[in-house]
């Protein structure tokens, strides 16, 4: 499967710009202000304690990612961004 970068939503962007910023790595995390999961890296949390649907938007886009074989699951909560995936990272 071959994606190009505007085939994308602008969240898979944002996700897929932090992946490569961070090792090539993303996670899922949750706490009492995430109310479910988030996506993670080092520097950035992709939520809002004020906005429950915006940490829900991130997660879709991150397992659309991995549909896409952009993103590969490493476990439930970790992910790695796959070689296609960095190629369109550094696009981004």
């Amino acid at each position: 499967m071959h994606i190009e970068l505007e085939e994308l939503s602008d969240l898979e962007r944002d996700l897929l710009k932090a992946a490569r910023g961070n090792g090539g790595q993303l996670a899922l995390f949750a706490k009492a202000d995430t109310r479910g999961p988030a996506v993670r890296t080092k520097l950035r949390a992709f939520h809002d304690p004020h906005d429950r649907d915006i940490a829900g938007q991130y997660v879709q886009a991150l397992h659309h990612l991995v549909e896409l074989q952009l993103l590969r699951s490493e476990s439930r909560e970790q992910f790695l961004l796959t070689n296609h995936g960095w190629e369109l990272g550094r696009k981004v």
